[in-house]
């Protein structure tokens, strides 16, 4: 397999990933590089996925219950 011109490392830098999105570019990689096990990696990556999913949803309720209370309440303004 061809050597990459780019450094993984710096690709997740340069592309501003979190860490669970840099785990998940990170095991795609060693997966695609792998002969013996691929799965075992993209099985890794699969769980970083899930878990980035979980806290992108998890703030998507909490900003929504944040919105609801703000509607609530005479005393604020509703954007």
């Amino acid at each position: 397999m061809k050597e990459s011109e780019f450094e993984l490392n710096d690709v997740i830098n340069d592309w501003d990933l979190n860490f669970n999105l840099g785990s998940v570019t990170k095991y795609i990689a060693r997966a695609a590089k792998k002969v013996d096990d691929p799965v075992h990696d993209l099985r890794k990556a699969k769980w970083y996925l899930e878990r980035e999913i979980l806290m992108l949803e998890r703030e998507s309720i909490d900003w929504d219950v944040d919105r609801y209370r703000v509607r609530n309440h005479g005393d604020r303004h509703n954007f």
